[in-house]
């Protein structure tokens, strides 16, 4: 049997739903994973953390909630003003104030470049672009305190360029690197929130700033964009980020490094190992199916590895790996890898359907015959109805009657005129012995085509195990009476000429039959005996006549041709536990028969017993003859 293939479903892996990747664009998620990998860089270097595939990754710990950015602490604008009058009297500029910052923290003098930013900071009157500006030279000169260690200058720093722009997401990421060097980690935290809704908010007033250019006649956007901002800026706390938590305990566990606090240390290390390590599964996960698509199997393989090592139980990547063998032609390792994909996942259609393809290649009929029925159990849509017959007619071949009953079902939902799914249906509830229903399934057949010789066959059969002789009959007539060419027709004209002649014996035995069971009532044993063999002679597979025959030869007390004649009739019909009692019954008479015989010689008499005189004169061979009206 031959399916088409069908190809591996491709099921997409989703983030978080308490991520706020989900709301941003892909420019501004890219520049965020880009910015905080580069403080996890280390654990992954050029490769994930290689762990086993027995290795088990603990449960995600979550974070105690953290204040919201909102109560950040930054330095008060309400400190003295300070006045700076140049050497001719003008007012000093913010480039000036910088330059005196610059110079003195080039020489290490953090106190003086503090105190030149505080008082850059208060100038009054300093415009917007002048403010961005001196915000920015600002964050150089934290970064310079910063590299040389003196967090606690580069800190202040950091806040005074957020008095000049709130809104600097590169201020609150340097000043979240400096408060975690520091220790400070739940503030630290606090600004990579900020950072992210500032980044959030960014992207949601571009978007909105872009459809507004690219509708013009949608000119109410810029109250939209507005609105949208408001509610980014109110929306409740939401749970951090995997990328933010796996920075918050990547820089915990720094801290801990260096104070060599080395078992807090490694439970923060795990735990950013635990975050980061479905996600980097994720990317190699991808990265495979990138290099599967170009051709690189081997890299493909590799990358696939590298996922399940990260994260043994998924049944998709196994899958994908499994795929890459089948193409390097490697089909041993690839059956292995779609059955641990199904053990994982065992409503893994697609894995099964691949396998089963596999095993076609590999000449495994069978195995391939069993995936298959079980992909298409799991996804009936896949095939037609023709594939649900042919599938369900190779199960019959194999002596599965349970699943080919499902499969022919499966064929005639999706067809209800199709001929020979009914007709196939009806064999297999034949051998079941349920020939009621298997009659039914022949009828519906012929009904779609009544001049087909093998569907009147079906039928036929059936109405033969039902003993319904005059239609069976009629049935095979029918047939021969079909214009059928060739070898094969000319075997099925043959098939119903023989069946024909059967169901015209079977009618003379079943008026046999019936006439030898009057006779019984009337107690008339030999008469009964006789016509009941000649019934049986012309209809032998009768378990009905063989089970009378013996009951009458029982009353004459012939008991080893009326136990011949049960065991016929039990090896006929082995579901009628009637035929087995009865049976039971004739061993114990026989025996209780046998022991008063033994009393009887023991004790000799003058007389021999009535029963035994008549079944002496009885001659079991002579039959009498009868006229069949």
């Amino acid at each position: 049997m031959r399916i088409s293939p069908k190809p591996l479903p491709r099921h997409r892996l989703r983030p978080p739903s308490n991520s706020l990747l989900v709301h941003l664009p892909p420019v501004i998620m890219l520049n965020q994973v880009q910015h905080y990998l580069t403080k996890i860089n280390f654990l992954l270097a050029n490769q994930p953390p290689q762990l086993s595939m027995n290795d088990k990754i603990p449960d995600r710990i979550h974070l105690e909630s953290v204040p919201t950015a909102k109560t950040l602490y930054l330095p008060s604008t309400q400190a003295e003003p300070l006045n700076l009058p140049s050497s001719n009297g003008a007012s000093v500029s913010a480039a000036d104030h910088f330059q005196s910052a610059s110079q003195s923290a080039s020489q290490s003098e953090a106190a003086v470049a503090i105190k030149t930013a505080e008082r850059l900071v208060l100038l009054p009157n300093l415009a917007a672009s002048d403010a961005e500006h001196a915000s920015r030279e600002l964050l150089q000169q934290g970064n310079l305190l910063l590299q040389q260690g003196q967090l606690d200058a580069a800190i202040t720093i950091y806040r005074n360029a957020l008095q000049l722009d709130p809104t600097s997401v590169e201020a609150y990421q340097h000043l979240a690197q400096a408060l975690s060097n520091q220790g400070n980690l739940e503030e630290a935290a606090v600004c990579y929130r900020r950072a992210i809704e500032l980044t959030a908010l960014t992207a949601t007033a571009n978007t909105l700033e872009a459809n507004a250019t690219a509708n013009p006649a949608q000119n109410h956007s810029e109250i939209e964009a507005e609105a949208s901002l408001d509610e980014a800026e109110t929306e409740e706390e939401q749970p951090l980020p995997w990328f933010e938590e796996a920075a918050f305990y990547l820089q915990q566990g720094k801290a801990h490094c260096r104070i060599q606090n080395w078992d807090a240390a490694i439970t923060a290390c795990e735990q950013a190992i635990q975050l980061m390590g479905p996600k980097t599964a994720e990317a190699f996960y991808m990265l495979g199916q990138s290099y599967q698509g170009k051709g690189r199997l081997d890299d493909a393989k590799r990358s696939y590895s590298q996922a399940l090592r990260l994260q043994p139980k998924q049944a998709e990547v196994y899958a994908y790996l499994a795929s890459v063998y089948s193409e390097q032609q490697e089909f041993t390792k690839a059956i292995e890898c779609y059955k641990q994909a199904i053990s994982l996942n065992p409503k893994f259609a697609g894995a099964y359907w691949a396998m089963g393809e596999l095993w076609q290649k590999l000449g495994n009929q069978e195995q391939a015959t069993n995936c298959w029925y079980q992909a298409l159990q799991l996804e009936p849509d896949w095939g037609t109805a023709r594939e649900h017959w042919r599938l369900g007619t190779a199960l019959t071949e194999q002596g599965k009657l349970r699943e080919a009953i499902l499969s022919f079902t499966q064929a005639i939902s999706f067809d209800p005129n199709f001929a020979e799914a009914h007709h196939n249906l009806g064999i297999v509830l034949g051998k079941q012995g349920k020939w009621q229903e298997a009659l039914k399934c022949h009828r519906q057949a012929v009904e779609q085509d009544s001049n087909n010789p093998q569907l009147l066959a079906g039928l036929g059969r059936a109405l033969v195990a039902l003993e319904a002789w005059e239609e069976a009959s009629a049935t095979y007539q029918h047939v021969t009476q079909l214009n059928l060419n060739g070898a094969q027709g000319y075997a099925v004209f043959q098939h119903a000429l023989t069946q024909l002649e059967y169901c015209q014996r079977a009618i003379v035995a079943r008026s046999y039959h019936h006439m030898a069971e009057g006779l019984c009532q009337q107690g008339k044993w030999q008469e009964a005996i006789l016509c009941y063999r000649q019934a049986a002679e012309r209809n032998p597979r009768s378990a009905q006549i063989q089970a009378g025959l013996g009951k009458a030869l029982a009353r004459l007390e012939q008991w080893d041709a009326a136990v011949a004649a049960y065991q016929q009739a039990m090896e006929l019909a082995p579901d009628q536990t009637q035929y087995y009692l009865e049976f039971g019954d004739i061993l114990i008479q026989r025996e209780q028969l046998q022991k008063q015989r033994q009393r009887s010689n023991s004790q000799p008499t003058s007389h021999t017993p009535v029963k035994v005189q008549e079944a002496a004169k009885i001659d079991s061979t002579t039959e009498p003859t009868f006229t069949l009206l």
